[in-house]
């Protein structure tokens, strides 16, 4: 999703999302593609201006980039969220009918 996100916001290539970096690439696709961008996606691109694994990034980076990410404005209706598509394992829940145990 990130690298289509990246296209749609006018960054074709690495090169581009070097030259502008992480935060204001972020930025363009939160402003023009995806006004839910989340966390998860913002260290990702960090991790591609690094040329490395999401996993390989500093703690003291990834915890900048936290505050940065909540340092922006939201709509009232959106908080920031760290959205699940992202991430490399996923829980899946199954309701249960009501009543039952």
């Amino acid at each position: 999703m990130g690298a289509g996100c990246l296209e749609a916001a006018g960054i074709p290539d690495e090169d581009a999302l070097r030259a502008l970096g992480a935060r204001e690439a972020f930025l363009r696709v939160r402003a023009t593609v995806r006004e839910d961008a989340c966390l998860s996606m913002l260290t990702a691109f960090e991790a591609g201006v690094r040329g490395v694994p999401k996993r390989m990034l500093p703690p003291e980076v990834k915890a900048d980039l936290a505050d940065f990410y909540r340092g922006l404005d939201y709509p009232e209706s959106r908080a920031p969220r760290r959205c699940d598509e992202h991430l490399s394992s996923t829980t899946v829940r199954v309701p249960t009918p009501e009543g039952s145990s």
